[in-house]
């Protein structure tokens, strides 16, 4: 492909340059130039924002991600994703959901004084109610070694997932959640009408 010779004007220079000049200047600039923000941290930290958001202002919450991890978001950048928060939503439930389907396949009882643990019940477990009935040694299935192993492994890590990224946040954000992801995926997530605890 043929680079298209354009004139830009640096300073003291008027000659030509080329776009793909222009390009390996903002990649050699980029190089030596502050951090800001890392790809991808407003999808990570979006949860933990939403949650921030119903007690700080998006200027509060980028001041504090930056003077307590040196993580630069700006605020508009922070008002953005609240903004836009079913991509968000979608991104993370999407990221959930293996893990918690693999969790609901594998209960020691699916069924607790009357209550079906259908996976949206599942995922609105408290913490402690997570902490409780996650199988301590799950009925995994294998032809051999090898692959028993690989289940358990990533049984193992999808339970870590859970613990770490979706059973931190309070009810309402995991509420607010599902019903994104709901709007998304109909079926999967309807509530099941169940008896209180």
């Amino acid at each position: 492909m043929k680079s298209k010779s354009i004139t830009l004007s640096k300073a003291g220079n008027s000659s030509p340059t080329s776009l793909t000049q222009v390009g390996v200047s903002l990649l050699n600039y980029a190089k030596e130039a502050e951090f800001t923000a890392r790809r991808g941290a407003v999808d990570d930290l979006f949860p933990f924002i939403y949650q921030a958001s119903k007690r700080m202002s998006a200027r509060a919450i980028c001041r504090w991600l930056l003077d307590a991890h040196k993580v630069k978001l700006s605020a508009a950048t922070i008002a953005k994703a609240l903004r836009e928060e079913e991509r968000y939503w979608r991104e993370l439930y999407e990221s959930i959901r293996p893990a918690a389907r693999m969790l609901t396949a594998h209960l020691d009882a699916p069924e607790y004084l009357g209550q079906k643990f259908d996976l949206r019940t599942v995922l609105l477990w408290s913490k402690a109610d997570f902490d409780f009935f996650k199988p301590k040694d799950p009925q995994l299935e294998g032809d051999n070694k090898d692959a028993w192993m690989e289940q358990l492994w990533a049984f193992e890590a999808g339970i870590r997932l859970l613990g770490e990224r979706w059973y931190v946040l309070d009810r309402e954000t995991r509420e607010r959640c599902l019903e994104s992801a709901y709007r998304a995926l109909t079926n999967e997530l309807k509530p099941v009408e169940t008896k209180k605890r």
